[in-house]
């Protein structure tokens, strides 16, 4: 049975020289390029609203093949959002949740700015967590991880299910499915920890996360 979205996570590990790998130019796609900063969000977000105008449910629903920045409208939302739609990992149709390559937007946030969202869509950024907790919580949705390393080669981590908790209980990461991939299955480790923004592991690790024991076992 397909579930009925799935959300892709993006986590890129090393500086990259271009975003030619991971960005297509599309007339919904931001185009700038990592040389942005987080001063210009405002004006940003407001052409992409312009440019976008097109809604879609999710990003399964998207026409033409091409990943880049469309308006959302999911069930549970009272009017559309723009996110990144990639449209090629695993046959395309994911949303982009948390994309970092190369240090421009600062992730040590508060906790107001993790449950809101921030960055740069197109570049650097990270979606929300009230987002992330009505949409897993008023459907079902698969993740997936991608990491690159040094050495340009490609990792990733697939679970079949994945759902957080309201902000009453901290966003919880109460739910991964089963696990496929080629990254090893290290989120399980955090399964059922709630998200942190200030603790020692948040700071040390220079974003908030689901973290459990600052990843010691």
């Amino acid at each position: 049975m397909l579930l009925q979205g799935h959300i892709s996570f993006i986590v890129i590990l090393v500086i990259l020289n271009s975003l030619s790998s991971f960005v297509r130019t599309d007339k919904c796609d931001s185009g700038f390029g990592y040389e942005l900063v987080q001063q210009r969000l405002d004006s940003i977000e407001t052409r992409l609203l312009v440019q976008c105008s097109n809604v879609v449910e999710s990003c399964l629903d998207v026409a033409q093949n091409a990943s880049g920045i469309y308006n959302i409208k999911p069930s549970f939302s009272a009017k559309p959002f723009p996110v990144y739609c990639d449209m090629r990992a695993l046959a395309g149709g994911w949303i982009v949740v948390q994309f970092r390559y190369n240090g421009v937007v600062n992730f040590t946030k508060t906790w107001q700015e993790y449950r809101d969202g921030f960055g740069i869509l197109g570049a650097e950024y990270w979606l929300g967590l009230e987002r992330l907790h009505q949409m897993t919580t008023n459907d079902p949705y698969e993740l997936i991880v991608y990491i690159k390393t040094s050495s340009e080669d490609y990792a990733y981590a697939h679970y079949s299910e994945f759902r957080i908790d309201s902000e009453q209980e901290k966003y919880k990461l109460s739910k991964l499915g089963s696990y496929s991939g080629t990254a090893g299955d290290h989120l399980r480790y955090h399964e059922g920890m709630p998200f942190s923004t200030s603790n020692g592991c948040a700071m040390s690790n220079k974003g908030g996360w689901w973290y459990d024991n600052c990843f010691r076992r």
